[in-house]
């Protein structure tokens, strides 16, 4: 019986053990895997001057500032300002001016996604048919 139970008492320890590095060696998988994905994951795309050459009306560009800015124009003259705030996956845009801006105090919501230097953005909710337009055309790359 002694002989016994040192046997199951040594089977059960090996397994514990055997259990506890397969745990542990999973997990070192997972941590060294999830650093790098998050490496990879743009959150917000990053500050700076965007270029679109095939935009709607030819080419342009806008600005985003890390204070939630933004500017829009062609040949680094800029035609509107306003801010933005993301959500997401989404970026809220609001035309602030010049007072005769097209798109003045609306709204709109575009889905953003960046590849490199290739800022997309692609309409979800846009009321303004002259930006939506505009934006719609071409890649905005991020000028260095």
């Amino acid at each position: 019986m002694k002989r016994f139970t040192l046997v199951t008492t040594s089977v059960a320890v090996s397994l514990a053990a055997s259990l506890l590095i397969v745990s542990v060696t999973a997990l070192s998988a997972i941590a060294s895997v999830a650093p790098a994905a998050a490496r990879n994951v743009q959150r917000k795309p990053p500050a700076g001057t965007y270029l679109n050459v095939e935009a709607g009306y030819g080419s342009a560009e806008i600005t985003l500032w890390a204070d939630g800015r933004y500017t829009y124009g062609d040949d680094r003259s800029v035609s509107t300002e306003g801010s933005y705030k993301l959500i997401g996956d989404e970026m809220i845009f609001l035309e602030y001016g010049p007072a005769d801006a097209a798109c003045l105090h609306l709204a709109s919501t575009y889905q953003w996604a960046l590849d490199g230097k290739q800022l997309t953005l692609t309409a979800v909710e846009d009321p303004c048919p002259a930006r939506k337009y505009d934006w719609r055309f071409g890649e905005w790359i991020r000028e260095p």
